[in-house]
């Protein structure tokens, strides 16, 4: 985000356009979505960033009270191939039993790994050695 001087009004819909990925189809999707109350306080406070502003909110106290708190980690909602090929190249182990912080569905991981044996990425899922492909 930007700073910028002066700006002193902000006008906030409570919207903002989110890039889904639908598992079943495998494509991303430009979708409009309710941002999260962190979010809205962000945008809140752009206003009189450099000096007094106010935020004008577009929709009711009770839309606001209904939105999440937080909004949903990029890895609940993102594809996993990549990531779980870079996992592999690193030699960092299963991407199945890696640490994650907030560890994404099992079911998705397992999906992934099947993808990328399927498109030849990798030669087992297995922990042992895999020639990369990809």
């Amino acid at each position: 985000s930007v700073t910028i001087d002066g700006i002193r009004f902000v006008a906030d819909s409570g919207k903002a356009k989110e890039l889904v990925y639908d598992e079943r189809s495998r494509s991303h999707n430009l979708k409009e979505a309710w941002i999260c109350r962190a979010s809205a306080n962000q945008r809140k406070g752009r206003a009189g960033r450099t000096g007094p502003g106010v935020c004008f909110r577009l929709y009711s106290e009770e839309a606001f009270n209904k939105m999440a708190e937080f909004s949903i980690p990029e890895i609940h909602k993102s594809p996993l191939e990549s990531l779980c090929l870079q996992i592999k190249s690193l030699q960092l182990g299963d991407p199945r039993i890696f640490p994650f912080i907030d560890p994404p569905e099992q079911r998705r991981l397992e999906s992934a790994m099947q993808t990328l044996l399927g498109i030849g990425c990798l030669t087992s899922i297995g922990d042992s050695e895999d020639q990369k492909k990809c």
